[in-house]
């Protein structure tokens, strides 16, 4: 008998908790609700449903109000089986009425259960118009309701699917044509503004302009024309720079003829006056680089007479905060130092080549649309930049804020702890560790890496390099790093000195030298391949006009008399000969990197007891 009550007793027991068990089971979760496919008259109505574990039932509602207090269409119930991940259902309304908005929701609940309905957000959708030969385009409505509609109804010419022609550029443009080139053709998303060349002029279109660039604006009395560079009045000439994607702000550059090389960098809109971001200074020179949607933050390069920037040639990026009217540096590391060579915004010059020519200038300088590669985050949050001479990919977070905090990490690594302040990580540093390299990476050694573009909210990047970065990475085989390698003269006896990105090579009685191709510096080892001295004469910058400073790039190597020499090839057409004293195991002294002046692309030296070649 006890027994029997202690099972009773147990039983009832459990069905208590799967009483429990029930009342505390969560109802069907709507996801999302959303439509597709949508003509004249039908429409695929579609939706994301968690059940929960359990068997789910749901139709869709629709109607011409909110269905959650009016009446409403509803579809036939379906069911989901049970589960735990969201699962995708659609079914096709018909009968609909063109040119029609309606309102929707999803309602669902677990099969077999009394109430626990749930019902998602109401959604809206809209049917397409009817064309104009059965009935559709409510040409009256246009009219009355909104007047600037009415007047591209009057220049429509009744295209079968209602759309209608304005004219955006004026009539008048002083006999000549409306033109456009790929760099300057742009148009705002939202349809109101629109970039043409016209090099006639156009009447009315203020700011004298080099590039006959007008920016063609539509307001609520109809379309308007405006140069896009500043009056005369804010300097002798100008450069147009660039434009937010919304053509709301234009940046140029102005300056005087008594300093060429001196510019002011301004904003201004559609026929308003310039404000200043960056004062005008000697030697300043400034690109426009991209800037947030709102056009508070700006990203422009700049050269020489800036925040402190006095090396001629060397390129820095900066965040102009209009709020603060303040500026940010944002090729700046962690530690508050920035690259020796500069940087740029966005890629370095990849056309040229993972080469000194190449990993010397990019970004805005060098014609890359830094904006629409989203070298600046569409909110200001990131700001990519490429450090000159190595060609690493940086990102600086937050550059408005001021710098995070670091603290060192297992690897050694300066890391920040608040990505809520400035951060600067390192985009293109390595994560592989199966490789024959240093430390497992890649034996060719750090390669340059090509920034192609960023997500719009800059969390996502992509570029190319040669350089095998990951584990699963395939570039071809591993290969050695180019190199000085010696033998005997009966070619025995081989040794490779390992020396980083080697090209050309000279030697005397205690020294081997080479060219490093990348860096553009001249290094130095004993003849025995020990001690190397990567940086013996460092790399140089060659002024080749007034202003404009170069990467050196030298080219073959001589040694003579205790002195070095080699060719710097310049730039195309321009280049010098350099020379420096030799003192046994001591630093080079006396380095004149224009010993002889006006060689033409020189790409290597010799020396006899007289002459230079």
């Amino acid at each position: 008998m006890g027994r029997h009550i202690a099972k009773i007793v147990a039983m009832s027991l459990l069905a208590v908790a799967c009483l429990a068990d029930v009342a505390q089971a969560a109802p069907p979760a709507i996801v999302s609700t959303t439509v597709s496919a949508a003509t004249t008259t039908s429409v695929v109505l579609e939706a994301r449903i968690n059940p929960n574990e359990k068997a789910t039932k749901y139709h869709f509602e629709y109607g011409p109000q909110d269905c959650s207090s009016n009446p409403c269409t509803s579809t036939p119930d379906e069911q989901i089986k049970s589960g735990n991940e969201a699962v995708t259902v659609s079914t096709e309304v018909k009968n609909l009425a063109p040119g029609t908005t309606y309102h929707l929701r999803v309602v669902a609940k677990h099969s077999n259960e009394a109430g626990g309905e749930v019902a998602g957000a109401d959604r809206t959708f809209m049917t397409y118009l009817l064309p104009p030969q059965f009935g559709g385009c409510p040409n009256e409505a246009l009219r009355t309701e909104n007047p600037a509609a009415a007047r591209v109804e009057r220049q429509s010419s009744a295209l079968p699917d209602c759309r209608a022609y304005e004219q955006a550029t004026p009539v008048g443009k002083n006999g000549g044509d409306v033109t456009g080139y790929p760099s300057y053709e742009r148009a705002a998303a939202d349809g109101n503004g629109i970039i043409y060349l016209s090099a006639s002029g156009v009447p009315g279109g203020a700011g004298s302009q080099e590039v006959p660039a007008y920016l063609a604006s539509r307001g609520a009395s109809g379309w308007s024309s405006h140069g896009m560079l500043p009056p005369a009045n804010t300097g002798q000439f100008a450069e147009l720079l660039g434009w937010t994607p919304n053509l709301a702000d234009i940046y140029s550059a102005a300056g005087f003829l008594s300093e060429p090389d001196t510019f002011t960098l301004l904003r201004s809109g559609a026929g308003a006056p310039p404000s200043t971001i960056a004062d005008y200074a000697p030697e300043a020179s400034y690109f426009f680089a991209g800037a947030v949607e709102d056009g508070s933050v700006v990203l422009y390069e700049t050269g020489a007479g800036v925040e402190g920037n006095t090396v001629a040639g060397i390129s820095k990026v900066y965040a102009w905060d209009r709020a603060t009217d303040t500026l940010h540096q944002v090729d700046v590391f962690n530690d508050a130092t920035s690259p020796s060579r500069g940087a740029f915004a966005g890629s370095y010059d990849w056309v040229h080549g993972a080469n000194v020519e190449g990993l010397e200038s990019g970004g805005a300088f060098s014609g890359y649309y830094t904006q629409d590669e989203h070298a600046m985050a569409a909110d200001g949050s990131a700001a990519y930049f490429t450090e000159a001479g190595s060609g690493q990919l940086y990102v600086r977070l937050n550059p408005t804020e001021p710098q995070s905090p670091t603290i060192t990490n297992g690897s050694g690594e300066e890391v920040c702890t608040n990505l809520a302040e400035a951060c600067t990580l390192h985009v293109s540093a390595s994560q592989k560790h199966n490789g024959k390299g240093e430390g497992g990476g890649d034996p060719a050694g750090t390669r340059p890496a090509a920034f192609m573009a960023a997500s719009a909210d800059g969390r996502r990047a992509f570029f190319t390099s040669s350089q095998m970065l990951t584990d699963h990475a395939n570039t071809g085989p591993e290969k050695e790093p180019a190199a000085v390698v010696r033998s005997d003269k009966e070619g025995e006896n081989v040794q490779n000195c390992a020396f980083t990105h080697a090209q050309d090579v000279a030697v005397d009685a205690e020294h081997i030298y080479w060219i490093n191709l990348e860096s553009g510096a001249i290094g130095r080892e004993k003849i025995d391949c020990t001690d190397p001295e990567e940086e013996f004469i460092p790399a140089a910058q060659l002024e080749v006009e007034p202003g404009v400073s170069v990467a050196a790039n030298p080219r073959g190597l001589a040694v003579k008399d205790g002195f070095l020499y080699w060719a710097n090839a310049a730039r195309e057409d321009e280049g010098t000969i350099g020379k420096a004293k030799l003192n046994g195991d001591g630093p080079a002294t006396e380095i004149n990197q224009e010993f002889v002046k006006g060689a033409r692309n020189p790409q290597a030296v010799a020396v006899d007891s007289v002459f230079v070649y």
